[in-house]
C-alpha cells in the first residue's frame, strides 16, 4: 500500500460527519474525484496540494490536515519549536518557503559568527 491509511480513514469519516459524497469534496476542495479516490482507496500519498484543498473543503487549518496527512518535515524527537516552525512552513507555497528559509540561514550564519563558532553544514 503506498497510501496513508490513517488519513484515509480519518478523511473518510470527516466526509461522512458531514453527509457529503466524494465528488462534493472533491469539488470543494479543487480537485479530481479521481485523486480523492485514489488516496481514499490508499493507491497514493497523499501530498501537499490535495492536503491544503482538503482544508479548504473542509474548514480547517492548513496545518491540521497537512500533520494528519503525514506530511511534517520532522523528527519525533525534535523539541516543539521546531515542530511548530516545520508545521507553519511546510503549509506555506514553495517561493515563500525558500524565502523564509533564507531569513534563517542568514540569522544562524549571524548567531554563529557572534558566538565564534564554527558554521555548520548547508
Amino acid at each position: 500500500m503506498k497510501g496513508n491509511a490513517e488519513f484515509a480513514r480519518w478523511l473518510q469519516d470527516e466526509i461522512e460527519a458531514r453527509s457529503w459524497s466524494r465528488v462534493t469534496v472533491a469539488g470543494k476542495a479543487g480537485l479530481s474525484s479521481s485523486a480523492l479516490d485514489k488516496v481514499l482507496n490508499l493507491e497514493i500519498a497523499p501530498g501537499i496540494r490535495f492536503a491544503r484543498g482538503i482544508a479548504k473543503a473542509l474548514n480547517l487549518p492548513v496545518d491540521e490536515v497537512v500533520a494528519r496527512a503525514g506530511l511534517l518535515p520532522y523528527q519525533v524527537d525534535q523539541p516543539p519549536r521546531m515542530k511548530a516552525l516545520a508545521r507553519r512552513l511546510v503549509v506555506l507555497p514553495q517561493v515563500e518557503q525558500d524565502a523564509a528559509l533564507d531569513l534563517l540561514e542568514q540569522g544562524i550564519k549571524h548567531a554563529e559568527r557572534r558566538l565564534g563558532l564554527k558554521p555548520g553544514p548547508e
